[in-house]
């Protein structure tokens, strides 16, 4: 030991250290080999336990793993089973190595353990690599058939056919019997090695090709063929253009088509089929006006098929947008079509144009239009503010077209903008209704503050409407806002205001709201009162009755009076007790609504017995009772007016009422008293004649007519003041009272016309730019027959139209009489030259007509 350590301590440092590292790789260099032989052992028993199971896991080996090692997979799969290259994935490395980088070595392994996979792949390769081809030549041999493996193992794989062909060009006979393969696989590669041949045999290959099953030898014989006979491949690209059921194979020929045969290509459109132009819509050239054209007559027709690639072709080339910007209200046919157009590619769902930037008036207008029926909802927002925001620029169908796309399809932004819209032009009754019976359905949430802001803006006129919008909200939304207006009373809300709220209650029906209607009835106008207890009894039936006779029992006149005045609404039998009962209430105001109410029920029997009201001490009870009586009172009881109007302690107010109810009348005896008082009594001579003016029916016209024809002449002429005040109104009566052709009435009638100038008026229609017009007053002016209405007629004699002309004969006609006599006689001496000369030209015209017959 002793020694040992000499020797050591004799041996320098530097070499004892060495020796210590060299000892020390040794020792980790066979740790380091024992282990990777274990790993080794252990992969190769892997490799065995994954055939076993059919099934290997990346996780424990990585595929780096498996390529390092692929020279142990390869001999396991030569010693134990093939599979393992699959499971492996070694197959997918081999095949991805060999494209990225054409080595022998990979072009071996493959053809030996994968030839079936990647034989095709080493084809590939082999057009890359001189080599490779001698490996691939040398094991696919010479056998007939052995080729066929060869475009089997790809799937219609791109490849250089001219490559090809010349690395098979000794078996080119083969190649063309492999083009009737019944794989498209094996036919696909037979052509694209033929395309490269310029024997006639292989051109006539070729050309059957065009019509193979398979649309990828159909695409390469469009896309590489050369035949010297070019309209023969047009006619053939052509008819793939067109009738070819893959779109990749006519994309080929329309590709094909446009590079080489743009001289001889056309197309036309009227003769296709629905399939053909279906396939040529593809294929639309937006630089092309006739194409344009094209897209625009499929679309404008009926075929939805058709429209739908029409419109997404002039939708890309934005054709439809520019279209939309170009529309004007002046040139209405270019907006009629334009407006077809646009809306035959919306039912088609094309409507990308309606977001190109609108601005104008009329593409605004046709943009909502549009937006009403479909389109992108946000648009509508966008338009309808531009709209509003221009409220007075724009034409009001705009206006409401804005509105009505809200109302159909509107989003809830364009809902704001039009509750905002409502509040701007509340006080535009027009636009505000018709916001109002617009405002989409379910927007409560929205629309109650703006609504409840209205209700209570006393300037807000449009309160019907406003009262159906609310009306179709949810009663729990709207109840307590009512309620609180009701109950806060004069003090705090309007009278209106409380009206418009009372309506909106009352129009919901609810019987547990009942009570509260009925006392707010003194509130309302009487005529709102009865449609009030029209509505409430058809809801709350007997309940509202008993509450009503309740009332009744109360002493409060104003309470009394606003029921009984509203009772007749309800149409029932059952009210006439009370109502006449009223009739000597204490309260005048009761009796007066008693004398209308029953005057509403038209109870003549009740109300002829009630004249004893024109003698009440109360003025305005009487005044109420006169107007009341005259209007609804028989001719029996009608006479105590005559008596009345005469009275000389009566004032004034009560006879103008009556006077006022006589010209409500339809009695012949309130004609008779209003003509008499005209005749003598100078201080309501006026009131009589303009009462007398309001009555211009049939009846009262023959009555007033038949009181005028023995009438003294001043009498005459007042009564005369009375037609003159009917206006146009009684001149047509009286037109349509002269054709019934009374006799007795056609004198005065006649007479009548005359002095008010509608003679006058008719004749200078004769002048009148329109036929209708001239027909009708030659018409008219022989049914008159008077000297100043043929005066008139003669005048006519030469119209151009013929109708008139036959008026004009017909009229004269009718002086083939004694009285006609006269009236020629005097036309024929007349001073206007132009009647003379007319007249005697019409009776030569007449004369000669008669002898024709």
């Amino acid at each position: 030991m002793e020694k040992l350590i000499t020797l050591i301590n004799g041996i320098p440092l530097w070499i004892l250290i060495a020796g210590g590292l060299f000892a020390a790789a040794v020792i980790a260099v066979l740790i380091i080999s024992i282990i990777y032989r274990k790993k080794i052992q252990n992969f190769i028993k892997y490799l065995e336990e994954a055939v076993e199971n059919d099934n290997f896991s990346n996780e424990l080996y990585s595929p780096a793993f498996i390529r390092r090692h692929s020279k142990k997979v390869e001999n396991f799969a030569d010693r134990t089973d093939s599979r393992i290259i699959k499971l492996t994935s070694l197959d997918a490395q081999w095949l991805q190595q060999l494209q990225e980088k054409p080595k022998d070595k990979n072009v071996k392994r493959i053809l030996k353990h994968i030839p079936k996979q990647g034989l095709f792949s080493c084809f590939l390769a082999a057009q890359k690599k001189p080599s490779i081809t001698k490996l691939l030549l040398e094991y696919m041999g010479t056998e007939p058939g052995s080729l066929r493996q060869l475009p089997l193992s790809g799937g219609g794989e791109p490849f250089d056919g001219k490559s090809a062909k010349l690395m098979f060009d000794k078996r080119m006979d083969e190649i063309r019997e492999m083009a009737g393969d019944p794989e498209w696989s094996v036919r696909y590669f037979s052509i694209k090695l033929l395309l490269n041949e310029e024997s006639d045999r292989s051109k006539r290959v070729i050309l059957e090709a065009f019509s193979d099953p398979h649309p990828l030898v159909r695409k390469s014989v469009i896309e590489e063929c050369i035949i010297d006979d070019r309209v023969k491949i047009y006619d053939l690209l052509r008819e793939h253009l067109l009738d070819d059921p893959s779109f990749e194979v006519r994309e080929s020929a329309y590709k094909r088509i446009t590079t080489d045969f743009k001289d001889i290509h056309r197309i036309d459109y009227s003769s296709l089929t629905a399939v053909q132009s279906l396939h040529s819509l593809e294929f639309l050239d937006p630089n092309l006006e006739n194409d344009i054209d094209a897209a625009l007559n499929f679309l404008e027709g009926d075929d939805l098929e058709l429209r739908f690639p029409s419109a997404m072709f002039l939708q890309k080339t934005k054709t439809l947008g520019k279209m939309l910007k170009k529309v004007s209200f002046e040139d209405t046919k270019n907006l009629k079509r334009t407006t077809k157009l646009l809306t035959n590619a919306a039912e088609v769902k094309i409507t990308g144009f309606l977001g190109e930037g609108i601005y104008s008036p009329a593409a605004l207008f046709t943009a909502l239009l549009l937006l009403k029926e479909t389109g992108e909802r946000k648009y509508i927002s966008d338009y309808a503010l531009k709209v509003f925001e221009n409220n007075f620029k724009y034409d009001e169908k705009i206006w409401q077209s804005a509105v009505d796309s809200i109302r159909e399809r509107g989003n809830e932004d364009a809902v704001i903008i039009l509750l905002k819209e409502l509040k701007k032009v509340k006080y535009n009754d027009r636009q505000a209704v018709y916001i109002l019976k617009n405002l989409p359905p379910d927007i409560e949430f929205l629309s109650f503050d703006i609504l409840m802001y209205l209700l209570k803006d006393d300037n807000f006129t449009s309160r019907k409407a406003l009262i159906d919008t609310v009306s179709m909200m949810p009663e729990d939304t709207v109840l307590p806002e009512l309620f609180r207006i009701l109950k806060a009373g004069r003090a705090v809300f309007s009278h209106k205001v409380r009206i418009t709220a009372l309506q909106i209650l009352a129009s919901y029906k609810l019987p547990y709201c009942l009570q509260p209607i009925i006392e707010q009835l003194p509130t309302l106008p009487i005529a709102e009162a009865k449609e009030f207890s029209a509505l409430l009894t058809d809801f709350a039936g007997e309940t509202f009755d008993n509450r009503v006779l309740r009332l009744l029992k109360q002493p409060d006149g104003k309470v009394r009076a606003a029921i009984i005045a509203s009772l007749p609404g309800t149409r029932k039998k059952e009210f006439l007790k009370p109502i006449k009962e009223a009739l000597s209430d204490a309260d005048p105001d009761v009796r007066i609504a008693g004398i209308w109410a029953l005057a509403d029920y038209k109870d003549s029997k009740i109300l002829n017995q009630s004249f004893d009201m024109l003698r009440d001490p109360v003025e305005r009870v009487r005044v109420a009772a006169a107007e009341a009586l005259a209007i609804f009172g028989n001719p029996d009881k009608l006479n105590n007016f005559t008596e009345l109007l005469k009275d000389g302690n009566e004032v004034i107010e009560v006879k103008k009422s009556a006077i006022i109810g006589l010209s409500k009348s339809d009695q012949n005896k309130a004609v008779d008293i209003l003509v008499e008082l005209i005749d003598g009594n100078e201080e309501l001579e006026e009131e009589a004649i303009n009462a007398l003016a309001v009555k211009p029916s049939k009846k009262a016209l023959t009555r007033i007519i038949e009181n005028m024809k023995d009438a003294s002449p001043v009498l005459r002429d007042k009564i005369m003041k009375v037609f003159k005040l009917m206006g146009e109104s009684g001149e047509e009566a009286l037109k349509k009272l002269l054709a019934e052709d009374i006799s007795s009435l056609k004198e005065s009638i006649t007479g009548i016309l005359e002095t008010t100038g509608y003679v006058e008026h008719v004749i200078r229609k004769l002048s009148h730019r329109d036929p209708r017009i001239r027909r009708s007053a030659a018409e008219f002016l022989s049914m008159m027959g008077t000297r100043s209405a043929f005066r008139g007629i003669v005048l006519a004699a030469r119209d151009p139209d013929q109708d008139v002309r036959i008026q004009v004969t017909r009229a004269l006609e009718k002086l083939n009489s004694k009285s006609g006599e006269e009236i020629l006689e005097s036309l024929k001496s007349d001073p206007d030259k132009r009647v003379r000369k007319f007249t005697m030209w019409a009776m030569a015209r007449t004369k000669a007509k008669s002898i024709e017959d």
